[in-house]
């Protein structure tokens, strides 16, 4: 078949599907070589996911990214930086603020605690405690003071702000608390789990809740909530 009638039935199944795998590629070409593929792939502006150990396809221009260049179908990710070290490195350099764990978390919905360290180990970006947690920072030092800088004035503006948590989600905090109460929890771990479950419940929030429960020494002594 002429290579110009293979690209057409390439695209048609973008169109067609928008999110596709390897697999729909070899179909629809009719072959089982993955370089076959790919060589079709490379005269087309293709993205692939970032999530999934990169098992999915899409075009450049069905994508739509939002404005931090990410963009999700279902729970498949795709970023405009490639690579899921590429996408934090971009993220945390773009931030005003430096970003924390929970942040990276939340936004790409995929774990990145071993992506921050290849990240570190590499000077790729740098971190600080801020607050009793990592923040993540440019590796550009004028970059990252300013990014600190900001990251104080966001925090005293906080302060200020009388911080009123509902009951609702007091109850799923101390629900997830107990789901993980083998491992004794941490505050960044209990908002993680939420936001993988669609609740983006901010870390201080959730340390609030420790505070007033004084839940990580009673997780420690295996004590729940006995108040």
């Amino acid at each position: 078949m002429p290579k110009i009638n293979l690209l057409k039935k390439v695209e048609n199944l973008f169109r067609k599907l928008r999110v596709v795998t390897m697999s729909d590629l070899c179909e629809a070409i009719g072959t089982s070589s993955r370089m076959t593929v790919f060589r079709r792939l490379r005269q087309m502006q293709y993205v692939t996911s970032y999530t999934h150990a990169g098992r999915y396809y899409t075009l450049h221009d069905i994508a739509r990214f939002d404005s931090d260049g990410i963009w999700f179908y279902d729970d498949i990710g795709f970023s405009q930086n490639g690579s899921l070290k590429n996408s934090v490195t971009y993220l945390v350099a773009k931030s005003d603020g430096g970003k924390f764990h929970f942040d990276l978390e939340r936004q790409l919905r995929v774990r990145v605690h071993n992506v921050l360290l290849d990240l570190i180990k590499a000077k790729q970006i740098k971190r600080r405690k801020f607050e009793g947690q990592y923040l993540y920072l440019s590796s550009d030092k004028a970059r990252s003071t300013k990014q600190l800088e900001q990251r104080d004035h966001l925090s005293m503006q906080a302060r200020r702000i009388p911080v009123f948590i509902s009951e609702s989600i007091v109850i799923e905090i101390l629900a997830e608390v107990i789901r993980q109460s083998k491992r004794h929890p941490r505050a960044d771990q209990v908002a993680s789990a939420l936001a993988k479950r669609g609740l983006p419940i901010a870390e201080k929030d959730v340390m609030s809740v420790f505070d007033h429960y004084d839940i990580e020494k009673k997780t420690a002594d295996s004590h729940y909530f006995d108040t």
